[in-house]
């Protein structure tokens, strides 16, 4: 990050105070047109960027601009839909992210990732489509980091990614879990939406295409809307070699299982779940109700 680009970051946390714990627009229902004319970005833009500034180099429109507004939604009129493209000789991977385009060089724009943030959500979901070209992959990241004023440098707090290498044809929820590396409280946070995996690197597929709606953080006991719903939950035995048995007072919930690295390797709507297969080490059970809600985590030892 360049030193313009720290000072901006800084005076952002500034007029933050600190106290960010979502992000505005996650439902992707609010554009602005730009100055030209010629794409509309999701606002707020101190909070959402994307290489739409480049429409302006070759005379382009919202209907073919890298990141659009589309009505292809999962709820409400809108969703955001990342389509990558070239843009005068050049592929640029269609990606939607927490920053801001930092245009000083304009054929070769910097992405500044982050904005203030103080949250520590246990997961980012939402819904998405996925259309591939040529064996491309998406990626959906969440990174939280904090300033080290020691080192002068970033610590991840957490972090959790998505890839997708195939169609995934229909709205599908995904449910990323946050894995945690850090009890510090976090400064800022990264989220991005790429229909190109590989786009910092200008690796990727023209017309490769990610739909992204109705994106929400779950805080799960420490969220006023679910605080009232956790349920009574207790697993046994843990740590276990074979089968988690699971006690509860509530019926209408799904419980996975996923590594630390975020990574799904069960789920069940049955209150036991067989862990044979898996390798030793330490595992994170979530029981999910209908709507994708976090109601219940807790860390899950296999030997």
């Amino acid at each position: 990050m360049s030193r313009i680009s720290k000072m901006i970051f800084l005076c952002l946390l500034n007029l933050s105070g600190f106290s960010q714990t979502s992000l505005p627009n996650l439902d992707f229902e609010s554009w602005v047109l730009s100055s030209s004319g010629r794409y509309e970005d999701p606002t707020p833009s101190t909070i959402w960027a994307t290489p739409n500034y480049a429409m302006d180099l070759i005379f382009g429109n919202p209907s073919t601009s890298i990141v659009q507004k589309s009505t292809d939604a999962h709820g409400g009129s809108f969703a955001a839909l990342m389509k990558s493209r070239t843009i005068v000789g050049n592929f640029v991977g269609a990606t939607l992210f927490t920053g801001f385009l930092n245009t000083t060089i304009p054929l070769a724009p910097v992405p500044e990732l982050g904005v203030p943030f103080t949250g520590r959500p246990i997961a980012m979901k939402g819904w998405y489509k996925y259309a591939p070209v040529n064996g491309d992959s998406s990626s959906i990241y969440v990174k939280l980091t904090k300033w080290n004023s020691t080192t002068n440098t970033r610590d991840v707090v957490g972090f959790i990614e998505k890839r997708d290498y195939s169609a995934v044809n229909a709205y599908t929820p995904f449910n990323l879990v946050i894995n945690y590396s850090s009890s510090d409280v976090p400064d800022s946070i990264t989220v991005v939406f790429s229909a190109s995996a590989g786009a910092e690197q200008g690796v990727g597929q023209v017309g490769s295409s990610l739909w992204v709606d109705d994106v929400v953080f779950d805080y799960g006991a420490n969220s006023l809307e679910t605080s009232k719903e956790i349920p009574v939950l207790n697993c046994y035995p843990n740590p276990t070699n074979d089968f988690l048995f699971i006690q509860t007072t509530r019926m209408d919930l799904t419980y996975q299982i996923y590594t630390m690295t975020g990574q799904l390797v069960r789920s069940s709507r049955l209150p036991q779940i067989s862990l044979s297969e898996l390798q030793t080490g330490v595992y994170k059970l979530c029981a999910v109700d209908s709507k994708m809600q976090i109601v219940h985590q807790q860390s899950i030892y296999k030997f």
